[in-house]
């Protein structure tokens, strides 16, 4: 008797979760649609999540070491320097095998590459520099790291990371509920994903939980329609200066996004004794309305390794 009331608990109660999750999964699919397919998951030693709604990891890995990603900063033979107009639009690993992505995201400017570069002291014989215009200063996530430990800053991309794995196992199984003041607000589970490359960190994948890969996906790019009247805020003398104390070369240029500023980019050359190379928009594509698509990247490169006149 008392085995036949376990089965029938059992029985009853994954019936129940198997029917909430069918009704959660309808219920998401009338809201946001069918979701995309999972993207390939990150190989640690081959890829890594760079970026997701919880979190940037690239700020703990390069300044602490983590992984030895703090190691191929100082080895690195080439060094591309910048915000993520850069960390999309320049190609590191066609400078070389030693060639190092060393841009970041999330409005950062070259104060927090200055950081790395001291701690570093890197010896490249190239730098590559991309003069985005409004250089604040250090981001949230840069003024974050600097405050942490190696041992938080490990726990937080840790975090990061298991929270990326989560959301991947239930794309496409349940959807993601944000209880809001007024409403709830139904995503994917996998929102979006930065993913980049474990040994010269360029970025080789930007997922959309709604639209899949997005980055080489040339269906999905649009074109671009620059406007030159941004006013910019050049960096800091300091800033600068530590870049003039480890390149034997700098070669600047402006990755185009919308309101870009050449002018900047020619006079951060001025600065730091280098050439200046500018990038035609015409034939490039955006993939979100503001940085470059891979086959636009392959294009700034090859500008970009073309010898001097």
């Amino acid at each position: 008797m008392q085995a036949s009331a376990q089965r029938f608990f059992w029985f009853a109660a994954i019936a129940a979760a198997v029917a909430c999750g069918v009704a959660a999964q309808c219920m998401s699919v009338a809201q946001i649609g069918t979701p995309a397919p999972r993207p390939p998951l990150p190989v640690p030693g081959v890829t890594y999540v760079s970026a997701t709604y919880d979190g940037q990891t690239d700020h703990s890995l390069f300044y602490f070491n983590l992984f030895g990603f703090g190691d191929r900063i100082r080895s690195a033979r080439t060094l591309v320097i910048g915000s993520s107009h850069a960390e999309f639009g320049i190609y590191a690993e066609q400078f070389g095998p030693t060639a190092f992505n060393m841009a970041l995201g999330g409005g950062e400017g070259l104060t927090f590459a200055t950081a790395l570069l001291r701690k570093y002291r890197p010896r490249p014989s190239l730098v590559v520099v991309d003069s985005y215009g409004p250089d604040e200063g250090l981001s949230t996530e840069g003024a974050r790291t600097l405050s942490s430990t190696p041992t938080s800053s490990l726990q937080y991309v840790l975090n990061v990371w298991s929270g990326f794995l989560r959301d991947w196992l239930l794309q496409g199984l349940l959807p993601r509920l944000t209880i809001g003041p007024h409403a709830l607000s139904w995503e994917p589970p996998l929102r979006s994903a930065v993913i980049r490359n474990w040994y010269s960190a360029d970025v080789t994948m930007f997922y959309s939980g709604r639209l899949g890969e997005v980055f080489a996906d040339p269906t999905k790019a649009t074109p671009i329609q620059p406007i030159h009247m941004r006013p910019s805020i050049p960096p800091s003398p300091d800033d600068l200066a530590a870049i003039l104390e480890v390149a034997a070369e700098t070669v600047v240029t402006t990755v185009p996004y919308p309101e870009f500023d050449l002018a900047l980019g020619r006079k951060m050359a001025e600065d730091l004794r280098g050439r200046f190379v500018e990038i035609a928009p015409g034939e490039l594509r955006f993939f979100d309305f503001h940085h470059v698509n891979a086959s636009s990247r392959a294009i700034v490169t090859k500008e970009l390794l073309k010898p001097q006149r």
